[in-house]
């Protein structure tokens, strides 16, 4: 079984180009399944929920084990590897709303007066993932190619490692455009936000940039995290009558289907069509 999934592990890296963090994914939930299940079969499928039922996991927890599981079970199926296509039934969860940034959060943070380089490279990320919905890793790993400031949009790489182009508001080209000129870290660099030896910015170093922000600016009452702009843009673009379609587009999602249960989870029922909305400009920096 093992050698199996490492087979699995490498088509899926050099094949179809999954992400580092989905490959990670993969790895730790394929050593759980080995603390529970002995084969590929319904029996020990069975004993592999149940053993992190009794551990005391959580159902949201277990489910991302056991579709990281499936997606190996799938790949059993179709290379002959089993008679048949097993898969595990996830768990019912409760359902939650995701409680998004107020637009007071938001304003607060576009009126964060950065000094220094390193301050204006944490607020030009921070409007970005604001004013596009794009991923952290996205905003990230944005080239300075990637960046038209004469056609306002961006080109970023998302999941499965597709490129899209975004577009972008007047008033994010006018911080892109002052970040670069006058506070980006000179030297040579492909990333549009380097690092001071031109690497691109860690995730960790910007979350804790962002909750030291969010803590002097006295934001609570919400969960402090990148893709809560993501959340925040999203809400805001329907609510200014933005249509699915596009949103889905925006958003790298593969199906309409996916930005549906995306929505959900934010507790949006109504959606109607119109044009993309920016919340730089609806806030008026």
């Amino acid at each position: 079984m093992k050698e199996l999934f490492k087979l699995f592990i490498r088509e899926k890296r050099f094949l179809d180009n999954i992400s580092p963090l989905t490959i990670k994914s993969y790895e730790v939930s394929f050593q759980k399944f080995e603390q529970y299940a002995t084969e590929l079969s319904k029996p020990s499928l069975n004993d592999f929920v149940i053993g992190m039922r009794e551990e005391g996991l959580k159902p949201g927890g277990i489910n991302v084990k056991i579709r990281s599981i499936n997606s190996f079970l799938s790949w059993c199926f179709e290379n002959n590897h089993t008679d048949g296509h097993l898969k595990i039934k996830q768990l019912k969860t409760a359902e939650t709303t995701i409680k998004t940034f107020s637009d007071a959060h938001i304003k607060a943070l576009l009126r964060f007066k950065p000094k220094s380089k390193y301050q204006w490279r944490f607020y030009a990320i921070t409007c970005l993932l604001i004013d596009s919905g794009a991923r952290i890793e996205e905003g990230l790993g944005l080239k300075v190619t990637g960046v038209d400031f004469d056609q306002l949009f961006i080109t970023i790489r998302g999941k499965g490692d597709k490129e899209r182009i975004v577009p972008i508001s007047p008033e994010l080209r006018k911080i892109l455009y002052t970040f670069e000129t006058k506070h980006r870290i000179k030297g040579y660099s492909d990333y549009f936000f380097s690092t001071r030896d031109g690497a691109k910015v860690i995730y960790r170093n910007y979350i804790k940039e962002l909750l030291g922000v969010a803590e002097e600016l006295g934001i609570t009452g919400v969960r402090i995290s990148p893709h809560g702009f993501r959340h925040y843009f999203s809400l805001n673009y329907l609510k200014q009558g933005g249509d699915i379609y596009t949103l889905s587009r925006i958003l790298g999602h593969t199906t309409v289907s996916t930005t549906e249960v995306y929505l959900r989870s934010m507790g949006i029922e109504q959606i109607r069509e119109s044009v993309k909305f920016s919340p730089l400009s609806k806030l008026r920096l």
